[in-house]
Order: structure tokens, then C-alpha cells, then sequence
């Protein structure tokens, strides 16, 4: 899997872009020096396999693997002009290759972690608010139906999962030293990548915060945006509406029982096309039920949200 991942990440727009930059260096310089697309490259290795355990946990999810990540990168390459993306140094670049790799590797969790995990006062406390589920667990308990216990747990740590991927990220890339290198010329800038991952589960405003998400930092002498390429990465991340992220022989193997899960799988089924460029998203959907179509109409509502704010955002900066 590790290398049907890398290949088809080499056949991506940004990456091959990052190796025209890496080989007009190599020209001018005389020096072979392909460093960041080769430390991509081994922590793409590396994170691949995991991204496929991601459904252990999240069995009606759906697909949070690296085919994602290809889409997401995918989706950049759409959404930046190409005036603008000739204008990204290769340390910009590799950003946000790096955070559609890692932004949701903390879905995953080991059989060890989880037992932990459902131990935690903060588990119980989710467990418990949800006041329908826990009666239903309660009571499979006390007629000693551990198996729809254990389910109605298992889904309840799910939702944790979902709730706290983002924060869980940074412990899942530490505990397998993803970030050990994203490093350039013995800098590192692992922060950087964590950062931009970390916006994806929150709101735009937050990243006016420049101290947070600076526009104007560097890595040894590379200017970075740091603020510019979360918004690029957040938007990408919404946008992956490929029909490889559901497909449906999947959804009906895995044949999932949570309402939302269904609706969201279905969601995705009733569209029939669509088109991403730097001026405008358009998506073609031909929807067989009232409720899926409400959850596509609340789903292009969010885009157009993020597009709003986005554009608010860019525009306050270039208005210093």
C-alpha cells in the first residue's frame, strides 16, 4: 500500500512541481539535493499503512486513507492559481503535502490505547451525556448482553475519535516519529505542519490569529504563509468528493447502521460530477431521497461558509 501511495503522489500537480523546483536548484547550485521530496516520501511510507487502520475504529466512516490524502493534494493543485502557485517555495509545498497526510492520523488508535482510553473520565463523560445511549447501554449490561455493550461502546468511541482527532494528531505523529523528518538542511519545521493540520477543526477566524498562523515567517532563508496554506488545505480537505473516497461495494459490506453515517455515505452516492478550479466549484448531484439532498444542500452551504470566510480573510490581509 505504502507504494501504490507514493507513486501515485509523484503523479500529483504539487509534487511534481516541488521536483521542478528541487532539479532548477540542482541547476544552479550544481549540487544534487533532493531533501524534501525524499523526506515526503519516507513519511508517506510510514504513514500510509497507519491511514489504513483508521477503519478499526471508524468502521462506518467514510475512507479516511491515503487515497484521501491523494485527493486532498489533488484538490490544492485545483484551487491554487497557477500564478500563485509558481510563487510557493518548496518548503510551502511540502507543507501541505505533509498535512494531507497527517491531518487525520489521529483516527487511528491501538487495541492497548483504546482499552486505556475507555478507562478515562473523559470517555465516561461522553459516554454519559449521550442520555438515549447510555440507557441503552445501561440496560444491554444489567440483562448481560455484553456484545450490544460493547458495540454501543465502540461507537461511542468513535464519536470520541471524531471529536478529538484533531488534538490526537500531534500525540499519534510523536509516538511514530512522522515528524522526525520534516526538516530542511537540519531545520526543522514539523510546527508548521502541525499547525496547518490543526486548522482543519477549526473555525476560519481563528486564523487571523498571525502569532498562530504567521504570513510571514521563514525556514532558513524560504518565506512561509503559514496562513495562507492553511486555507488552501481546509478547503481541499471539504472538497474531496471523490466517488473513490465511497465507494459503493464498500457501503455495502460494511453496511452501516448510524443514521448520519448513512446519510453522509449517501450523500456523497448522489453526486454525479463536479469541478474545482481557482474561479469557481461546482457540483452535480442527482439526489434520490429528500434527506440526502438536504445533507448535500447543508454540505455546499458549508463550502460556500468556507469559501466566505476564506475570502474575507485573504482580503483583510492584503488590505495591510
Amino acid at each position: 500500500m505504502s507504494e501504490d501511495a507514493i507513486m501515485r503522489l509523484q503523479q500529483t500537480g504539487l509534487f511534481k512541481r516541488l521536483r521542478e523546483i528541487e532539479k532548477k536548484e540542482v541547476n544552479e547550485t550544481c549540487l544534487e539535493d533532493n531533501e524534501i521530496s525524499q523526506n515526503i516520501i519516507s513519511v508517506v511510507r510510514k504513514a500510509a499503512p497507519l491511514l489504513d487502520r483508521v477503519p478499526e475504529n471508524m468502521p462506518e466512516f467514510t475512507l479516511h486513507n491515503a487515497n484521501h490524502s491523494i485527493h486532498v493534494i489533488e484538490n490544492m493543485g485545483r484551487i491554487i492559481p497557477p500564478e500563485t502557485l509558481k510563487q510557493l517555495n518548496a518548503i510551502e509545498i511540502s507543507i501541505l503535502i505533509y498535512a494531507a497526510y497527517l491531518h487525520d492520523i489521529g483516527m487511528i488508535a491501538s487495541r492497548g490505547e483504546h482499552k486505556e482510553i475507555v478507562k478515562t473520565n473523559e470517555f465516561k463523560q461522553l459516554l454519559t451525556s449521550n442520555e438515549e445511549l447510555y440507557e441503552k447501554f445501561e440496560e444491554a449490561k444489567n440483562r448481560g448482553d455484553y456484545e450490544e455493550a460493547l458495540d454501543i461502546e465502540n461507537k461511542a468511541f468513535t464519536d470520541f475519535l471524531r471529536r478529538n482527532h484533531v488534538q490526537r494528531a500531534h500525540k499519534i505523529i510523536k509516538e511514530y516519529e512522522l515528524d522526525s523528518e520534516i526538516s530542511w538542511r537540519g531545520i526543522s519545521y514539523s510546527k508548521w505542519v502541525k499547525t496547518v493540520c490543526e486548522s482543519h477543526g477549526l473555525p476560519v477566524k481563528d486564523l487571523y490569529n498571525t502569532k498562530l498562523w504567521p504570513n510571514d515567517t521563514f525556514v532558513l532563508e524560504q518565506p512561509v504563509n503559514v496562513q495562507y496554506l492553511a486555507i488552501i488545505f481546509r478547503l481541499a480537505d471539504i472538497l474531496d468528493i471523490d466517488p473513490e473516497r465511497t465507494p459503493k461495494f464498500l457501503f455495502y459490506f460494511i453496511n452501516p447502521k448510524d443514521e448520519v453515517s448513512i446519510n453522509e455515505w449517501k450523500k456523497h452516492f448522489s453526486i454525479t460530477g463536479f469541478q474545482i478550479t481557482p474561479e469557481k466549484i461546482k457540483i452535480v448531484a442527482d439526489c434520490k431521497h429528500p434527506q440526502h439532498e438536504r445533507t448535500l444542500r447543508e454540505f455546499i452551504k458549508i463550502i460556500d461558509n468556507e469559501l466566505e470566510d476564506s475570502h474575507r480573510l485573504v482580503s483583510s490581509i492584503e488590505a495591510i
